[in-house]
């Protein structure tokens, strides 16, 4: 049967089974279950509800409103100058906001107490109103958009932040508390890039550096009569080293104190600090070995 066709056939039996008696009710009953299908204590409490058509109206008694314009007034004063934070940070900082609000009203003591005893969940539905109105200025003027969202592949999930190439971007309206106008724009970009060429300039700066330092010694020059260049010269060739530096990178791989990469940008670095003085000092103070025969 439709649901149509049931609702006609219980106005039919509604009459006819309250003026029933017991056994005749039973007898319904059995009738009323076998072509609709309800359920037998379903069926009971239909039968001897109200009349099909007539809904029974609940008259709810509303509570009185314990807070009135006054105290709601200030409340949303102080939403507003406080950054329009939410409901339990607003209620931690009534108490905060107390000499500004004796500033700015006339506060009476029964309004205090009442600012002070509202709760936070009665702050959201006290607000709501105010919230809608300025919910457009509140949270920004960035809408979603579709002219680029084909041409430009955009990964919304869970990034692998390890991975280098992801990139963020967010703009930022600076617009203050009021959206209404025309304010500047910023584009923040976040850029995921990889480290390693970092750790490797670091490693390498460091060790030679400090073998420079060492080698570098000025009696050098009034002992074996060098110039300035010559000095520098020789003393970017003593800086470089494999030796030491490898044997303790495949130490520390080996026993497992350093693991693959580690491994890999330390080796790297010791190779570069053999590489890059050696190719500085040929490039820029190689000695000329003209004058150098002629003084000989």
């Amino acid at each position: 049967m439709s649901r149509k066709a049931i609702r006609e056939y219980f106005k039919a039996i509604y009459a006819r089974y309250r003026k029933a008696s017991k056994e005749i009710k039973q007898i319904i009953l059995n009738e009323f279950c076998s072509n609709t299908g309800y359920n037998r204590k379903y069926a009971i409490r239909k039968l001897n509800g109200p009349t099909p058509g007539k809904t029974n109206t609940i008259h709810r008694r509303r509570r009185k409103h314990t807070y009135g314009l006054e105290v709601l007034s200030i409340l949303a004063a102080v939403w507003e100058a406080a950054g329009y934070p939410c409901s339990a940070r607003l209620k931690a900082l009534i108490k905060l906001w107390l000499p500004w609000i004796r500033k700015q009203f006339r506060l009476k003591q029964q309004v205090e107490k009442q600012l002070i005893s509202i709760s936070a969940r009665q702050m959201d539905r006290r607000l709501k109103d105010k919230k809608a109105q300025v919910g457009r200025r509140m949270y920004g003027r960035t809408k979603p958009g579709t002219l680029l969202k084909h041409d430009i592949p955009i990964r919304t999930n869970n990034w692998d932040v390890k991975t280098p190439g992801w990139t963020e971007v967010d703009t930022v309206s600076h617009s203050g508390n009021c959206a209404d106008g025309k304010f500047a724009y910023t584009i923040n970009q976040t850029t995921w890039v990889e480290s390693r060429a970092v750790l490797i300039v670091v490693f390498l700066l460091i060790k030679v550096a400090t073998k420079f330092i060492g080698i570098w010694p000025r009696p050098t020059m009034e002992i074996f009569r060098f110039t300035k260049k010559e000095n520098m010269y020789t003393t970017l060739l003593m800086s470089t080293g494999l030796t030491f530096g490898t044997i303790s990178a495949l130490f520390g791989y080996t026993n497992k104190i350093i693991n693959q990469e580690q491994y890999t940008i330390l080796v790297t670095a010791v190779i570069l600090s053999a590489v890059v003085p050696t190719i500085i000092a040929q490039k820029w103070f190689q000695p000329d070995m003209k004058k150098e025969g002629e003084n000989v």
